[in-house]
């Protein structure tokens, strides 16, 4: 669960976390399929164990990060920003720019930031972002 440090401060019992999480994730698989039915799905492993997943959709012009998300216990470690530069070479070497969008308050837009994307919107509660080749 990469959103068990927010879901502590709500003081919903496990069951309610549960079905919330189910929830939430069916609507955002349907959402992304819908979206993105050609997105790359993979797995984040380290030492062969799974931590974590990143969802690329790509088109003739860009290449859109539509997710990633890490277990909280595999923050802070470079993971992110390695996955990331993996995608700004790839961008790079296509002549593409990759684009994505983020919560205002979610503490990753930093690391975006640090990693050369702009703000190209910000839709009050979500930014958009992007990066590209130089």
């Amino acid at each position: 669960n990469t959103r068990a440090e927010e879901m502590a401060s709500w003081g919903w019992s496990e069951a309610q976390q549960t079905a919330f999480l189910n929830h939430q994730h069916t609507m955002r698989e349907n959402q992304y399929q819908s979206l993105y039915k050609e997105a790359l799905h993979q797995l984040i492993l380290l030492e062969d164990k799974p931590v974590g997943r990143r969802l690329v959709g790509f088109t003739d012009t860009e290449i859109t990060l539509v997710d990633i998300a890490l277990l909280s216990e595999h923050r802070g470690k470079g993971i992110g920003s390695q996955l990331i530069r993996e995608l700004q070479d790839r961008a790079e070497s296509e002549g593409k720019a990759l684009i994505l969008s983020v919560t205002a308050e979610n503490r990753a837009r930093i690391l975006y930031e640090r990693l050369g994307f702009l703000v190209t919107k910000d839709g009050g509660m979500y930014l958009s972002m992007r990066w590209e080749p130089e």
